[in-house]
């Protein structure tokens, strides 16, 4: 018999936005790697980040040397990319 105890599980990441924000994106529960980073979409193997610098075109991320990864294994790299893509 399964055990039907449930973990209440919160986060604290703060809504990346800001008055010129345009794009609204919801996500659902954050992953144990992104809760255990503090922030959105932490998971290595999350393509999201990878797959916004392409819909936004964002030079710092891309790279035409399809060898060369861009870096987004970092929040800091994560909330940069953010704030130029509003």
């Amino acid at each position: 018999i399964m055990n039907n105890q449930y973990t209440h599980v919160t986060h604290t990441f703060k809504a990346v936005f800001d008055k010129e924000s345009k794009i609204l994106i919801l996500g659902s529960v954050p992953s144990v790697k992104s809760r255990e980073q503090g922030f959105f979409y932490m998971h290595p193997q999350n393509r999201f980040w990878k797959v916004l610098s392409v819909v936004f075109n964002d030079e710092d991320f891309l790279n035409n040397d399809i060898n060369i990864k861009p870096d987004f294994s970092t929040i800091s790299a994560k909330s940069a990319f953010s704030d130029r893509n509003p």
